[in-house]
């Protein structure tokens, strides 16, 4: 398989949650906490920045107009996936980009750098078949390494509370599928609200993002939030090698 040799980086934000109208204080801290990461991403010498999913809290049009409000003074070019609490169609309306859906799903791919990365929609808790079975002809065109960025983790993660209320709804399904594209080493997922790295077998591993709005524990059954820390996701390619860091703040 060739390798890439050119570098690539990528800044990626989870799970930011944004609430159009604020009452709470944990919504006023959940957008505090945005515009942090936000300003400390804009530091960075990026070559693209991925928003992974639940953007909004409410599935509201004043949430995603806040969002892409915020998201304005990030001078690079940027991109995005659903989550379980996005609203495709309101995305599509609200967007100041042009996005593409597809049987009301959001999935798609982008080079960058001459890296292939894919982008599937999680939304609705499942991955569909008709994404996959996209996801394995496209990739098989590629000659190198493909990346592959989608809102759930594919698998379970050992995280207590999540893989039992909340997991993706068609794991086994889609592990299948992913084991069969063979040039996919790398899976970016959000969605736990932790920071996470996990084996997935046939060479994959799975990365967890932290969240921009909190992080829960993944030692407990139940919910239990262990910081208020927003952070985000650093990923850097060079000459065909990953290296990833979380940036808590």
């Amino acid at each position: 398989m060739g390798m890439m040799s050119s570098f690539l980086k990528i800044g990626q934000i989870s799970d930011t949650h944004i609430r159009g109208k604020y009452v709470l204080s944990q919504d006023v801290m959940t957008l505090q906490n945005f515009v942090k990461v936000i300003r400390d991403v804009q530091k960075k010498d990026l070559d693209l920045v991925v928003f992974s999913g639940d953007l909004a809290e409410n599935r509201a049009e004043e949430d995603y107009e806040v969002f892409f409000k915020l998201i304005e003074e990030l001078k690079k070019p940027w991109c995005f996936i659903s989550g379980n609490h996005d609203n495709n169609l309101l995305i599509e309306k609200k967007s100041p980009v042009p996005i593409h859906l597809i049987d009301g799903k959001l999935f798609y791919k982008r080079k960058i750098n001459s890296w292939p990365l894919f982008f599937l929609d999680s939304s609705s808790g499942i991955i569909s078949n008709d994404q996959l079975e996209w996801m394995k002809m496209e990739a098989e065109k590629e000659k190198g390494e493909v990346i592959l960025f989608v809102h759930h983790p594919p698998c379970l993660c050992g995280h207590r509370f999540m893989d039992a209320n909340h997991a993706l709804q068609n794991i086994s399904e889609v592990v299948d599928a992913l084991h069969q594209i063979k040039n996919l080493k790398s899976i970016f997922v959000g969605h736990y609200h932790s920071e996470m790295k996990v084996d997935m077998g046939c060479g994959q591993t799975v990365y967890v993002a932290p969240s921009t709005q909190m992080q829960l524990d993944p030692n407990f059954e139940e919910f239990k939030i262990s910081s208020f820390r927003p952070a985000w996701r650093m990923i850097e390619y060079k000459d065909g090698a990953l290296s990833t860091k979380v940036h808590f703040l």
